[in-house]
Order: structure tokens, then sequence, then C-alpha cells
């Protein structure tokens, strides 16, 4: 296939990375890349589908089931498919699996099968509390590490977030988290300025951990935390957003926010350049 025939990231862990299975599914081998996708544990599926099974020779196959960890983490390869391949690869899996978008370890956004009969997780939305200080650290920690999302690389200590929540507490400012249980796997506030007269403008920040994006939390917290914003006295929300986190953008533009200008390659770590897009809103 082409280069520019290629839209799509397939993930594979499994029998897909096969040569025989591509061949009789694609029709070719596919070029492939190693990756990993974090977040997500092995567990077997037996296979009942005979034609499934002669065309991998396996009725004992594995398959991913999510579990928000960052230590779980799949070994596998990306493969290039084109969009017209995509139902190919749908047809080869069977029931107990769905199509899913996810980012893997690298940054690359592909599409995986994963355990179709799992419970979604329930994720409560609400305010942090003292005891959520350590979870809240580890949280921000993890984002920050990947570098890319968030101002800081390194997060901040116990202390700071305590620091962090007392003032959030003291203050009434707009705050939410998002939990499964008593881990917290997103966060967002809304935070004003200190300065005199800059005081009805306040800045947004929020991040969710990888294993857990591309299912609504942000989106929720962001709701959560304007609505809060709006019965605070709060007229402006202002943002800074790397231009290259594309789905930061679309959800802000989604809410509203519109931009007011861009730092032109306004950072740069590792060697590479990142934009800074500002945003803001109106209440």
């Amino acid at each position: 296939m082409a280069v520019d025939e290629v839209h799509e990231c397939l993930f594979a862990y499994g029998t897909l990375q096969l040569e025989s299975v591509q061949m009789s599914t694609f029709g070719r081998r596919l070029i492939g890349t190693r990756d990993a996708l974090t977040g997500f544990a092995l567990v077997p599926l037996t296979i009942d589908d005979p034609a499934v099974v002669a065309i991998s020779g396996k009725v004992q196959h594995t398959m991913a089931r999510f579990t928000g960890r960052e230590s779980d983490v799949i070994p596998g390869t990306v493969l290039a498919v084109s969009r017209d391949e995509l139902p190919s690869a749908d047809r080869y899996e069977v029931a107990a699996v769905k199509r899913v978008a996810v980012v893997l370890q690298s940054g690359v956004r592909a599409w995986v099968y994963v355990d179709a009969r799992q419970e979604p997780a329930q994720v409560e939305i609400r305010p942090a509390r003292e005891a959520d200080s350590a979870s809240l650290s580890d949280a921000v920690k993890a984002v920050a590490a990947e570098k890319w999302y968030l101002a800081t690389i390194d997060g901040f200590s116990l202390e700071q977030t305590r620091a962090y929540l007392q003032r959030i507490r003291d203050e009434s400012l707009p705050q939410v988290t998002a939990l499964v249980g008593h881990e917290v796997v997103g966060f967002c506030d809304i935070v004003p300025e200190s300065a005199q007269g800059f005081a009805h403008v306040a800045r947004l920040g929020m991040g969710v951990r990888s294993a857990w994006r591309r299912q609504g939390i942000g989106r929720r917290m962001l709701d959560a935390c304007l609505s809060l914003a709006r019965n605070s006295g709060i007229e402006k929300v202002e943002l800074e957003v790397f231009a290259d986190n594309l789905a930061a953008v679309r959800l802000y533009e989604s809410f509203g926010f519109s931009l007011e200008g861009v730092k032109v390659r306004g950072r740069k770590l590792e060697g590479r350049y990142q934009d800074v897009k500002l945003m803001a809103l109106w209440l």
C-alpha cells in the first residue's frame, strides 16, 4: 500500500501480528512498528468460530481488558492500514471484542480490539477532598511526565498539593476531580488571578491520566468546573494549550472557547518546538 493510502493505525497484540493472518484478512503483509498499550491487561479468550480458528491456527487467543492502571502494559505492533481495510479486521475479530480508539505509549492514536463484555468503570466527578491529596499529586505527576500536555514536566509534591487544595477550600474556587474508587484519574480547576484589576479573569488547568482518555472524562470535568465558575463571580476563563494537542483544542472549541493569540514556538523541549494557543471564554 502506498504511503498516501495509509489513513489509520491499528494496534495488534495477538494473532493479527501473524503474517498468515494478515495475508488471509487483508491480502497482504502489513507494515508495523513496535509500541505498547498502557492501562490494559491481557485476559484469555476461547475462540468458537471455526473460520477464525482456521485462519489463526489457534483456539486460545487473548484480548485486552481495561484496568486503568499505569503499571499494566501490553506490548504489540502498530499496523498501517487504510480505512477500507478496517472492516476486514472487524470481520476477523469475534463478538467478544470491540474496536475502540486509544492513545498508545508512544503518543500514536490507534484502533485496538478490547473486551466488549466489560462493564464500564464508574467515574465520579466531584471537588477534591483532603483525602485525595496523594492520589491527585500522583495523577498530576503522571500527566506531567508525558511532557507534552502540561506546562510542568515534574508535577507537584504532596505538600504543594495539600497547600493548593487548602486554597481551593478557603476561597471556594472552582475545582473538580475525576475518581474511580479512591483513585484520581483526572483533574480540572479554574483559578482567578490575584493581582488587583485582574480578579475577574481566571486560568483553566486540566488533565486526564493517559489510560482514561477518550472516555468523555475531560468533557464531564470541564462542564462541571465551568458551572462552578459561573456561580463564583468569574467573568472570563483563559487557558494556554499546546497547538499539537488537537484533542484538547477541539474540546475547548466545543465549549465556546475562542482563539485570542498564538505564542509561536512558545516552548522548546528536547529539541521540539510547540506553539502555544491562547484561548478564552466569557461566562
